[in-house]
């Protein structure tokens, strides 16, 4: 199944997701504004409020957590924020920043959040970093049924 996770595993991590969120509420979010960054040259977008992203992180990582042994969730946690792409070398960011603020508009997405989707879809990530040093990852897996709430 790929990412060392079968599919009896994931069956017992979708069981615990599903238990851990079976109360949760939705709630209202704000995507964007977009925000270019030279550190791994890329854009992401804002992601705000805060709390309800945080409150449900720390449920599904529990939750993995429970499943997947207490170090299955060694990274830490960051900032609330979507990543809209990386580049694939050095860039000028504040050209990206000029052409962001100026050129997407809306700015901002105001999103309701009803339903957590275990998306276990295979992805390779080779970041450059403005220094040289490249960061590698992949990920390999399927759910059964990605549409469907937990």
């Amino acid at each position: 199944m790929g990412a060392g996770i079968t599919s009896a595993e994931r069956d017992v991590l979708v069981a615990e997701l599903g238990k851990r969120l079976a109360d949760a509420e939705p709630f209202d979010i704000v995507i964007g504004s977009l925000e270019s960054y030279a550190t791994y040259s890329g854009v992401i977008a804002d992601v705000h409020p805060d709390e309800p992203l945080n409150d449900l992180h720390g449920t599904v990582r529990a939750a993995i957590q429970a499943a997947r042994g207490p170090h299955a969730t060694g990274y830490p946690s960051k900032v609330p924020h979507l990543t809209i792409g990386y580049a694939a070398d050095e860039c000028d960011s504040d050209r990206v920043q000029r052409k962001l603020c100026n050129e997407v508009r809306p700015g901002r997405d105001p999103r309701t959040s009803t339903r957590c989707i275990l998306s276990m879809s295979p992805w390779t990530l080779k970041l450059k970093r403005s220094h040289g040093t490249t960061w590698r990852g992949s990920l390999s897996a399927r759910h059964s049924d990605p549409t469907k709430p937990l």
